[in-house]
This record gives C-alpha cells, sequence and structure tokens, in this order.
C-alpha cells in the first residue's frame, strides 16, 4: 500500500508554480495573516510613549517619545535627547508633535511649549528663539519651506530658512508688537501663488511679497471683526470660513468674488471638497452640502441620540466618500456620501465602559487602500467596506478588556507597507502584513505523483508554459492555469530553457545535454524526434 507524502521538494515548487496562478488581492481588504515585532529597550527603544511618527523624504522614521527623538533606518534605532551640556539645545525629552520640511529638517514640539529645529546632517537641536519667548501650540510647515510657530497667545513667528547653509530668520507677528493691527493668530495657509494667508479671530490678512495686508469685506461694516477659521484652494478660488454661517469666496487675485451666507448662526470651521458638492462644517450646527446646481442642503445631527454633545471639533473626508466629525466626546460621527447614511460610532469599549477621551481622532488610508480610523477615546480599526463600518483592529494577547480599551497614541504606515502603532499597553510595535499570494492547487487524480517523484527542474517559457522535470524521468507540461498538456519520458532532467530564438535546452543526467530545435506543441502533438542528445 503507497502512502502519498508529498516531497518537500515538490511542495516548494508547486508553490513557486501557483504564483503565476494567484489571484489579485482585493484592495481595500486586510490581509488575513501578519507578524507582530514589538519594540523595547532591549532592541533599541527605551520604554516610553511615542507620540507622533513619520517618514522622511529618504525614507527614514523619526519617532516623537517620551524619552526623546528617535530614528530607524530599517536596522537600527537611534536616539537624540537632551544634553545638559549643549546650552542651546533641547531642554525637555518629552515630545509631542515631529513633521519634516522642504529642507530635510525635523521641527520639534515638546511637552512644556517649547520647539526646536532638529539639523539631520549635523545631528543637533537648534533652538528657534530665545527661551523666554516660547509658549507654541503648532508648527505649520509650507510648501516652500517656510515654517509658522504658532503661540497660545494669538501671536506667531515666521521662520524663512536659507537653502544654502540652512540658517533661519525669525519674523514675529501679533498686535502686540505692531505686525497686526488687530487679532489673534488662528491658523495659516499657503495658496497655490505662494501668497500666505493668515486667518485671525478679528479679520484676515494676506502676504505676498513682504508686504502684508488686511483683506477689506464688502459686507461687514469698517469697526465689525470678523473671526475666520477656515482656508483651502478649490480650482480658482480662495474659500474661507467665518462666523455665523459665512463663507467667503476669493479669486486668486485677492479680490472678493461672492460670498455665502448659510442658514445658521454657527461658525464654519471647514470646507471640504466631496463627490456630493461642496461641504460646510459648522461647529455647532451640523454640516451643509452645498452641490454643482447652487442648491444647499443642511444635515443636522439631531437624530443621533447616542451623540450627547453634537459641538463639532473638526472634519475630515476619507476615502469611500466618507465624512467623518469630531466631538468633545468619545466616538466619531461618520456621514456616507454614497448611501447618506448618518451614524455615531460610540466610544466604549466590549464591557460598555466608556473610553478615554484624551486620545485623539485620526484617519488614513494605507497603500493597500485599507482605511485606519481611531475615535475619539479609543478603539483602533479599519473600516469595512463592503459592510460600511468599522471593525476593532488589535494585536494585544490580552484578556477581553483590553481589546479596544489598549489606548493607541500614534500608527502610521510607512512606505514599505508596515504600520505602526503606539499604545499604552505595548508601547511601539510593527504590523507586517502577509498578503495571500500562495494558493494551492489541487491536482486531479491522473495528476497525482509518487512520493519519489520530486520536482528536480522547473521553468516557464515564452507562451507562459509551466515545464517540469522530475525525478521519475517525467517531463510534465502545464498551461497558466496549471492544466496538464502533455507529460513525457525523457530522463532525468534536471534544467529546462528556451533561447532567443525558441529552442529548448534540456540538461539531463546520463543522457548529456538535448536540444529541441522545434517544439509543436499544440496541446495534443509534441514532436520529440528533432531532440538529440549533443555528445
Amino acid at each position: 500500500m503507497k502512502t502519498y507524502w508529498v516531497d518537500i521538494l515538490t511542495f516548494f515548487c508547486v508553490v513557486i508554480l501557483c504564483l503565476f496562478a494567484a489571484d489579485v488581492p482585493v484592495k481595500g481588504a486586510i490581509p488575513q495573516k501578519y507578524s507582530v515585532t514589538y519594540f523595547s529597550s532591549q532592541n533599541g527603544v527605551e520604554d516610553g510613549l511615542v507620540n507622533d511618527i513619520i517618514q522622511d523624504h529618504k525614507g527614514l522614521l523619526w519617532f516623537a517619545t517620551w524619552n526623546g527623538l528617535y530614528r530607524f533606518d530599517g536596522y537600527n534605532f537611534k536616539n537624540y535627547k537632551s544634553n545638559m551640556e549643549d546650552l542651546g539645545g533641547l531642554t525637555n525629552d518629552r515630545l509631542l508633535d515631529i513633521v519634516e520640511d522642504k529642507f530635510g529638517c525635523i521641527w520639534v514640539l515638546c511637552y512644556d511649549s517649547t520647539c526646536y529645529r532638529f539639523n539631520p546632517d549635523k545631528e543637533v537641536f537648534e533652538p528657534v528663539i530665545q527661551k523666554t519667548a516660547n509658549s507654541f501650540r503648532s508648527i505649520s510647515v509650507l510648501p516652500n519651506g517656510i515654517v509658522w510657530l504658532l503661540r497660545e497667545d494669538g501671536s506667531a513667528v515666521r521662520v524663512v530658512t536659507a537653502p544654502e547653509d540652512l540658517s533661519m530668520t525669525f519674523q514675529f507677528y501679533s498686535s502686540r508688537e505692531n505686525t497686526l493691527s488687530t487679532g489673534k493668530i488662528r491658523s495659516v495657509f499657503m495658496d497655490s501663488k505662494l501668497r500666505e494667508w493668515l486667518l485671525t479671530d478679528e479679520g484676515v490678512y494676506r502676504l505676498y511679497d513682504s508686504e502684508l495686508s488686511i483683506i477689506s469685506l464688502s459686507d461687514c461694516r469698517k469697526s465689525e471683526k470678523i473671526p475666520f477659521y477656515f482656508a483651502t484652494e478649490l480650482e480658482e478660488y480662495i474659500y474661507l470660513g467665518a462666523h455665523q454661517g459665512k463663507v467667503y469666496k476669493y479669486l486668486l487675485t485677492g479680490e472678493l468674488s461672492i460670498h455665502t451666507q448659510l442658514p445658521t448662526s454657527a461658525s464654519v470651521i471647514s470646507i471640504l471638497p466631496s463627490v456630493a458638492g461642496l461641504i460646510y462644517v459648522t461647529d455647532s450646527d451640523g454640516f451643509f452640502i452645498h452641490d454643482s446646481l447652487g442648491e444647499i442642503r443642511h444635515v443636522m445631527l439631531d437624530s443621533l441620540s447616542l451623540l450627547k454633545d453634537k459641538t463639532i471639533e473638526s472634519a475630515k473626508i476619507t476615502c469611500g466618500d466618507l465624512l467623518w466629525l469630531v466631538h468633545p466626546v468619545p466616538g466619531v460621527t461618520l456621514f456616507d456620501l454614497k448611501t447618506q447614511r448618518l451614524s455615531f460610532i460610540e466610544g466604549k469599549d466590549e464591557l460598555g465602559r466608556p473610553l478615554n477621551t484624551e486620545s485623539d481622532f485620526f484617519a488614513f488610508e494605507d497603500r493597500n487602500d485599507i482605511l485606519w480610523v481611531h475615535p475619539k477615546g479609543g478603539g483602533f480599526s479599519y473600516f469595512d467596506s463592503q459592510n460600511r463600518r468599522l471593525i476593532p483592529f488589535n494585536t494585544t494577547e490580552q484578556p477581553v478588556k483590553w481589546k479596544s480599551n489598549d489606548r493607541c497614541f500614534a500608527a502610521f504606515v510607512d512606505k514599505q507597507g508596515n504600520l505602526w502603532m503606539s499604545t499604552q499597553l505595548n508601547r511601539l510595535k510593527r504590523i507586517t502584513f502577509i498578503p495571500d499570494k500562495f494558493h494551492i492547487y489541487t491536482p486531479t487524480p491522473q495528476d497525482v505523483e509518487l512520493p519519489d517523484n520530486e520536482i528536480r527542474a522547473l521553468y516557464i517559457d515564452k507562451k507562459q508554459r509551466i515545464w517540469t522535470g522530475s525525478r521519475d524521468m517525467n517531463v510534465s507540461i502545464y498551461d497558466a492555469r496549471l492544466r496538464l498538456l502533455k507529460r513525457m519520458k525523457w530522463g532525468k532532467v534536471y534544467a529546462i530553457m528556451q533561447d532567443s530564438a525558441g529552442v529548448y535546452w534540456i540538461s539531463t543526467k546520463g543522457q548529456g545535454l538535448m536540444k529541441l530545435q522545434k517544439a509543436i506543441l499544440n496541446y495534443s502533438i509534441l514532436n520529440i524526434k528533432l531532440m538529440t542528445p549533443i555528445h
């Protein structure tokens, strides 16, 4: 009685063959197999919280931690932190945010509201201004390399970097220093003509060629102070969101074209393009959809009974035409622009307990079209596009109570497709997904090889036919779908190839090198009479 065990070499050959017949992985679907690598002091990362992750233009990964700045080159970590001997260097190792500028420098915002620029070439931290002038809240890097550092008091520092030696020039903007006539700076925006727009709580400014001018509003009294919240460029216009439902629309010349008055007293905090039209998001009255016909539809959040605070802090549109609204409470509101369905995803763990409200919302798409979403408060998930829902993703081998409640501080997908996560329980970890590229095809009964029939030769010809030579002296020919076309006794074949002229060369054991000058393979006839040994 024969036992049909597949030889190891046979298995590997079958697996390789299957590469050519494997189905293309479905985009947007998460692979079922993955490996997890945990990083700690044992492999170069001191135990500490990771708050932010970026990948620079060279492919290097940077991590903002509570133990300084880390750089990962794909093999090793290197740590940069404060040095008491360096009086001008980093003074606080707790880093919150990092961002790269046009020149490859890494800008760092620290826990104590200080800000530094890290020069990768010199490997040193450089203070942007004197310590007495700190209290920064955010860093805004513009496309041309200019960096704006926004302070808590509404003032700002504009940093211009010289391309030759990376030296910095500082310019200060505030009403206190008379560089602004009035107002506190909320945000900064640059249009396609490299003009900088300063949005304040008392109007909007435009900076170009070192000339700062305030934009006059035709619908307002001279003394009226209009708070602005958001700016974006769409086609040939600059759109500006302001208070009391006002949306201003400027030509790229800077001249006022029109403005839209929404039927609301709420402030417009975001303007987002979508398949349905422009979406105006307000801070307290839902959002409005302005379609291509000029019609404006109001979508309110009153129907969301689970949402206890309908204040909107921010908004984002992701792939799949999904609008996400962030609130002061755990969870996130989802509006599907395709189905027009509005829903609120609660911020609770598997046991029904509220999640940590200190964890922020973020969402991003990776190179495999997988949408990763982290609702406010926790519950890192991926979006199931087929069923239009979030599915929790967790690699923690802990009891159920830890699954969603394992607070995620940062997540990032690098250019290689690896998912990096910083969590409260495991700190820093890397998830490498293993796509299902290999498929096993069960042969038909007549194709089953004997245990000693290991595959010793494998070749794919110009017509994508697959040639195999086995230990039992059989040569088999398959089509691209692994259907058997022909099987012949040609001896112990160890190698098969086809040259540029279409001639097949076959290396054997005991029968020398064989040449097949003309192969007539029409799936039923194989001419082997011209195959002769070469001595």
